[in-house]
């Protein structure tokens, strides 16, 4: 026998909600072969009860530079630690920590791919 399923349609007095976006700057640097070339700066878009996440402004950068660019790079931010800062490795579901207030600072690192038997033993 099947049991009936009742499903609660919205009524008038239910209200909907709508999402709040707030927008925040992203500074990055981009590292090739070891320099950091000047700063670039990224407005991202993210829901205000949630917090920044890579994987946000991957999304913003894909749209801006190109599908592929993103994953070119390993991604750090910047983060205080003790007395000074430090370079916190991310993946893409991580939130990015502010630097100092709301700052959002981020590192893209150049992944360098090396063919088998490149490195000698």
């Amino acid at each position: 026998m099947e049991e009936e399923r009742k499903v609660k349609l919205p009524t008038k007095s239910t209200t909907m909600v709508k999402p709040t976006f707030k927008k925040v700057q992203v500074v990055y640097y981009i590292s090739k072969n070891g320099q950091l070339e000047h700063p670039h700066v990224v407005e991202v878009t993210h829901l205000v009860h949630h917090q920044l996440r890579l994987k946000d402004v991957l999304e913003r950068l894909s749209a801006l530079r190109g599908r592929g660019m993103p994953s070119l790079y390993s991604w750090s931010c910047k983060r205080m630690y003790k007395n000074g800062y430090v370079w916190n490795d991310l993946g893409e579901n991580d939130v990015i920590l502010p630097s100092e207030g709301q700052e959002y600072v981020l590192k893209a690192s150049q992944l360098v791919f090396h063919s088998p038997g490149s490195f000698s033993s």
